[in-house]
């Protein structure tokens, strides 16, 4: 059973027999236990590893250990998902509107009655033509460094385009948003984002982004494990004295060796990309178990890399320490943090006396000057190549040389390189370089690299090279490549498949393929819009309608379903219905040129033909195209 879809134990039940239990353990003596802990002890003995563990909750953990679960509470972590209201923002609300100078629109954040909203608006000159008011339903992060900020649609989840900068105390364009890429209300949240920071959630598996129900940031079985056997194994009364023995129904991390230990933090703590192994969602890691089992991370390395990193880079940094190295791999993430209390809590001399546990006598004349202050000279803070506005400690522990420069970005590529498994496949490395194309840089060296895997691969399969070929926009190589590459293809293949036959006029092809990403992945609302489109191009106009009633239904803010809607009315000649359903339309994206070009038609059918011409001679100069230069000459034909 996928561990996205394990239904939650009723918490009521658990947290009154953890709290009846408390009573029983005063008088149960601790036993000897089965199982007592030998070096070398397969970590599969777990038994919270299967299938048949499922989560419980923090209420339910918190029933005995509740001084745990209140100091965490406090910890940023708990904190790192949480509801969209002004109490919980650690951001300036009403503070100045960002402006997008590739679109011009602005954004501010406000507060309605303690509910945060963000406001898109639209300026010509002094006169405000375009406004939307869209409800932040989560904030994402801490807010040590940042606030980013989720939209929820029927379960499905969007980022908006607005980021606090808690450093510098500013907003700005999210990360990815900016030069020209502002996805607006669009960016759906996948899970790989949505697990890094918080518990686990019931994701629909044949989605990318729709939810059932979203917890409120990260809790005890994060790092714990599931916990449904562990409570019930104290039910029973088995008590353990973990001072002697290992408790085999949970997972305590400071009891893992080492590669076990890190796999728990770099899960999240070594960003890069991330390549899941067949089979494999991006809740399938559990702690205890080898990362390397369920997906392979690829880190960019660039040169002068002391200072070009990115921002969720602290196992890798970590492990570049000559400290860590002169270690042993004794020193590990919890010797310094404990993931328990709030950060501020322990305060920097906590950390200050782990270094002094090894270095008691180094540099006295310079720790005096610099008042004992070990992290600032050797765990410097500069900027990220991925995140702008922020600094974050370098957790490379080093005699530093040069000072670093905050904030620089353009660093030379050098490559990625395999972190978790050091025999990651030629395919593995191949999909890592594609993902970075398509995530970060979008640069065609990077497919190059890409390709270099994939010739060593003696049998590629179809997805890869469907992938390989459709990024590099060579559509007849994607139609044979689903014939000569080997396995079955994905939904992603057959969508991409289905791109390609439609761009070589393939229509037939091309509803076939999107059919079968829509059958395999109903909830993917892109794969839908793109089958209803190909509808339309074949003139059957009551099945496209079909797939964008599905989509209007499913997500009411998405506005490729009202557009389809739109046009499905047009062709039947219903211009009351058409106006209304392009006016939806046009509210959730003003921007979109398929929106436009519809509206400028239901403008022509009810007569206003000189404001149908003045918006497409605007949408001309912007977005040309053959449909457009067509419209306007068929306009300007007419008689006055």
């Amino acid at each position: 059973m996928n561990l996205t879809t394990k239904k939650l134990i009723g918490k009521n039940a658990i947290v009154a027999a953890a709290i009846g239990l408390v009573a029983i353990l005063i008088f149960i003596q601790c036993r000897d236990q089965p199982g007592e802990e030998k070096l070398g002890e397969a970590p599969e003995n777990f038994l919270n590893l299967g299938d048949s563990a499922t989560y419980v909750g923090p209420e339910a953990c918190g029933a005995c250990h509740a001084d745990k679960l209140k100091s965490f509470s406090h910890n940023p972590m708990s904190q790192s998902w949480r509801r969209g209201s002004a109490q919980m923002s650690t951001a300036d609300i009403n503070g100045d509107a960002v402006f997008d100078p590739s679109l011009g629109t602005g954004y501010s954040m406000l507060s309605d009655n303690g509910q945060l909203k963000i406001h898109e608006f639209l300026l010509n000159r002094s006169d405000t033509i375009y406004n939307r008011f869209t409800d932040v339903d989560y904030i994402v992060g801490s807010g040590h460094h940042t606030n980013s900020h989720v939209r929820s649609s029927n379960g499905y989840l969007y980022q908006v385009p607005l980021t606090w900068y808690a450093q510098q105390r500013q907003w700005n364009l999210p990360p990815g948003f900016e030069n020209g890429h502002n996805t607006r209300f669009s960016r759906a949240l996948n899970s790989e984002g949505l697990s890094c920071h918080n518990a686990v959630a019931d994701h629909e598996p044949k989605s990318l982004n729709k939810y059932y129900k979203v917890p409120l940031g990260i809790d005890c079985e994060r790092c714990h494990g599931p916990g449904s056997i562990h409570i019930a194994a104290k039910n029973r009364g088995e008590v353990i004295d973990t001072s002697k023995y290992r408790d085999w129904s949970i997972v305590n991390p400071r009891r893992l060796p080492f590669a076990l230990q890190i796999d728990v933090c770099q899960r999240c703590h070594l960003q890069g990309d991330a390549v899941l192994k067949a089979g494999k969602t991006w809740y399938s890691h559990q702690p205890g178990m080898p990362l390397s089992h369920v997906m392979d991370v690829f880190l960019p390395t660039f040169e002068g890399e002391d200072a070009g990193f990115l921002m969720a880079s602290h196992a890798e940094r970590l492990r570049k320490s000559p400290c860590f190295v002169a270690s042993a791999e004794k020193l590990t993430c919890i010797t310094c943090h404990n993931p328990h209390p709030k950060t501020e809590v322990s305060g920097k001399q906590v950390y200050i006396a782990q270094c002094q546990n090894c270095h008691m006598a180094a540099h006295p004349p310079v720790r005096l000057q610099e008042g004992d202050d070990c992290i600032t000279c050797h765990m410097p803070t500069t900027g990220a190549v991925d995140i702008p506005h922020v600094s974050i400690t370098d957790h490379n522990i080093r005699v530093v040389k040069d000072k670093l420069v905050f904030g620089k970005q353009n660093f030379k590529f050098k490559g990625l390189v395999s972190m978790v498994n050091p025999f990651a496949s030629d395919s593995a490395v191949a999909t890592g370089y594609l993902f970075y194309h398509e995530k970060f840089v979008g640069r065609k060296e990077y497919l190059d690299s890409a390709k270099k895997y994939i010739d060593r691969i003696s049998q590629p399969s179809a997805n890869l090279l469907i992938h390989y070929y459709y990024l590099r926009g060579e559509y007849q190589e994607v139609a044979s490549a689903s014939k000569r590459g080997y396995g079955a293809l994905s939904p992603l293949a057959y969508y991409q498949l289905g791109q390609s036959q439609q761009n070589l006029g393939r229509i037939n092809e091309a509803l076939k393929s999107y059919g079968e990403a829509v059958r395999m992945m109903p909830f993917q609302l892109d794969y839908r819009a793109h089958l209803g489109n190909a509808f339309l191009q074949a003139r059957n106009i009551a099945d496209a309608r079909l797939q964008f009633e599905f989509m209007a239904n499913e997500d009411p803010t998405y506005p490729s379903a009202w557009n389809g809607l739109g046009f499905c009315a047009l062709a039947i000649g219903d211009i009351a219905q058409a106006e209304n359903f392009i006016a939806k339309a046009l509210a959730l994206d003003p921007f979109d040129p398929s929106i436009i070009i519809n509206h400028s038609k239901v403008l022509i059918a009810t007569g206003k033909v000189d404001k149908a011409l003045m918006q497409l001679k605007q949408l001309a100069k912007t977005h040309p195209s053959p449909e457009v230069a067509s419209l306007i000459n068929l306009i300007s034909s007419q008689p006055k």
